[in-house]
């Protein structure tokens, strides 16, 4: 019972991370990335008001009139708790950022082990932090236009600092 517990733990995780792979390999514009994300069959939606999700729409958004914010986010249907959220931020001075991030609120903390794994190197940095929030870095990213990949899971019993609970992998890339 208990490997059958693991292997299917490791297969969210692992279904999560090629979820980033496939979606977020490329940023090279919201419209693009959100037109691949609905032709691999992914609808958009919006979040439930005061969910997790929410709230982590609401932080990306940010309180900066000043900057041109637009955030997206998708689900599909073999996937329904695996949440891709792109989002392409423009300051007035036309420099800015597009970043995408595979969201899993259910999913298991990952190991060291799967990381490595995926990645075929260690992580760069690696943070634990007292409320059980774990985050691994890894730099560069996976692809070109990846400037990091940030794989943060945090314990539904925490109190994030930031929205979200679950597993978090994203990537952003900077707009000159």
């Amino acid at each position: 019972m208990l490997l059958a517990a693991a292997l299917l733990a490791s297969q969210a995780v692992g279904g999560n991370l090629a979820a980033f792979d496939s979606y977020c390999a490329k940023l090279d514009g919201i419209d693009l990335m959100a037109g691949r994300l609905k032709d691999a069959g992914l609808t958009s939606f919006a979040p439930e008001r005061e969910t997790e999700l929410s709230r982590l729409v609401t932080a990306v958004v940010g309180p900066d009139p000043k900057f041109n914010v637009d955030v997206r986010t998708f689900r599909g249907e073999a996937a329904p708790d695996t949440v891709v959220l792109i989002a392409q931020m423009k300051a007035p001075d036309g420099t800015g950022s597009i970043e995408c991030k595979v969201l899993d609120e259910k999913a298991p903390q990952p190991s060291l082990d799967e990381l490595v794994a995926w990645a075929s190197r260690s992580p760069a940095k690696k943070f634990v932090q007292k409320d059980g929030v774990m985050l691994w870095a890894f730099q560069p990213g996976q692809s070109a236009d990846q400037r990091f990949v940030a794989i943060t899971y945090t314990p539904v019993t925490s109190r994030p600092q930031f929205p979200g609970v679950g597993l978090s992998i994203s990537t952003v890339k900077f707009l000159p």
